[in-house]
């Protein structure tokens, strides 16, 4: 399995040619700028899409949420992570650690599917959290949890592993 935890869209897609690559299981996280909430993305090779396939449902249904944020002018001029020690990025450390308990539950729920004691993985493979509202991406609710069950896109290398849904 692997785990995806970049704050780069680039670097989360060369993960997901990785993960498709050799076929493995791909739980991706990622706390949306400003911190009002984050995603987690399982792909299961045969089951469902990829990152690929997430992206594009997405932005078929504008909710890619990474890019309906523009930047603050201070953001513009300052890259996070320089070791910039009087620049804040926006959100708390507690937006991220909500965020990656989130994936670490998605990650123990495939680990364990087949094991005495399985984890119960959730039915959906997209799990979007706001913390929240943010005007034009979120208009409901403090800790609203959206679930999304996204399965492979045709032209996608992945619905190529694709098992069909009477085989399973």
């Amino acid at each position: 399995m692997v785990l995806c935890c970049a704050d780069k869209k680039e670097v989360r897609q060369f993960v997901n040619a990785v993960a498709l690559q050799y076929a493995k299981p791909c739980v991706t996280a990622s706390v949306f700028r400003q911190g009002f909430g984050g995603e987690v993305y399982a792909y299961m090779p045969g089951q469902t899409g990829c990152f690929a396939c997430m992206d594009r449902a997405a932005d078929e249904q504008g909710i890619n949420i990474n890019d309906a944020i523009p930047l603050l002018a201070e953001e513009e001029q300052h890259m996070y992570g320089l070791n910039m020690h009087d620049y804040q990025a926006s959100g708390l450390s507690l937006d991220i650690q909500a965020i990656s308990l989130l994936q670490a539950r998605v990650a123990l729920g495939l680990l364990t599917v087949d094991s005495a004691r399985p984890v119960a993985a959730p039915q959906a493979n997209w799990l979007i959290h706001y913390n929240r509202p943010v005007a034009g991406v979120s208009a409901s609710g403090f800790n609203k949890l959206v679930r999304i069950r996204i399965r492979p896109r045709k032209g996608c290398a992945c619905a190529e592993l694709a098992i069909p849904a009477y085989a399973r």
